[in-house]
């Protein structure tokens, strides 16, 4: 039984992201507008026997003329609305080892404007900046009642500030987000004291090109084609607060493929319904993207 539901949900996994991959691609061509979003991912393992999951997806409001330059007239209007966005994320942990079988989730819908640098619809330049996102909703809730309710809703600013360099094979960056809360649950009403209104991501990834070392002999370090480290923190990571450490690679040498994926977190906060207990995991499993 377990492993039928576990297959059901990687299935799923890979048709929700062939499909997101094939509209992604129709977006630039003004045919669709749904996306991926946050990372999709599924991991095994920590110290409660658990399986976590996270599906995301992004739908653009606006789609711009084939030819924007056309009209120019409606600049302002495509400029912002082809920045509006829906997005919905879903990050659950479903226990299935120990016979308990139970299952809790953060339902996370969201409104956002994003504003990309030299974006293909528009000819914005930001510099440094690689995208600004300005959020007047976000919710995040357990979606049940009683004793497990939790509930935030939050409007938030977001920028990405990223170095490439000449090669392209290397790029580190920083993410910040802050945020305010248009209201609390009452059985979460001291959250932030967790939290303290920001969150920080720091991230590198790295491209390798085994051709420039064909003297060297094949190892299997060879079949990784792309490396990534991200760092996140939120309130105070070593006190009421987390600490998430992710690595990514993606290996052989396919555009579309699972990637190898590890994810370890301490703190407070990560699961909304446990947000004020201390917790640690490691889980490792596949992150789904093109």
């Amino acid at each position: 039984m377990i492993m039928n539901k576990l297959f059901i949900i990687i299935l799923l996994f890979q048709i929700s992201v062939c499909y997101a991959e094939e509209t992604e691609v129709s977006a630039t061509q003004n045919k669709t507008a749904m996306s991926l979003y946050r990372d999709n991912y599924i991991t095994f393992g920590d110290n409660n026997d658990q399986i976590k999951f996270q599906l995301s997806a992004k739908y653009q409001l606006f789609i711009p003329d084939k030819n924007p330059e056309d009209n120019k007239i409606n600049t302002f209007f495509k400029i912002v609305g082809s920045s509006a966005f829906f997005a919905y994320t879903q990050t659950s942990w479903w226990t299935v080892y120990s016979g308990r079988d139970t299952f809790s989730s953060n339902y996370q819908p969201e409104a956002f404007f994003k504003f990309e640098s030299k974006n293909r619809f528009r000819d914005l330049n930001l510099g440094p900046f690689k995208y600004l996102k300005i959020a007047p909703i976000y919710h995040c809730s357990t979606g049940v009642e009683g004793s497990d309710h939790r509930s935030i809703n939050e409007f938030y600013g977001e920028f990405d500030i990223s170095y490439t360099d000449d090669k392209e094979q290397n790029e580190i960056g920083i993410n910040p987000r802050l945020f305010g809360y248009w209201s609390k649950s009452t059985q979460n009403k001291d959250i932030n004291d967790y939290r303290h209104n920001y969150e920080t991501k720091l991230y590198y990834i790295h491209k390798f090109d085994w051709k420039d070392n064909e003297k060297h002999f094949y190892s299997l370090w060879q079949i990784i084609k792309e490396q990534g480290f991200n760092f996140k923190c939120t309130g105070n990571p070593l006190g009421k607060g987390y600490y998430m450490i992710e690595s990514t690679s993606k290996v052989f040498s396919a555009n579309f493929q699972p990637k190898i994926f590890f994810q370890y977190s301490h703190g407070y906060g990560v699961n909304i319904v446990s947000y004020n207990i201390k917790e640690t995991e490691f889980r490792g499993g596949f992150l789904f993207s093109f």
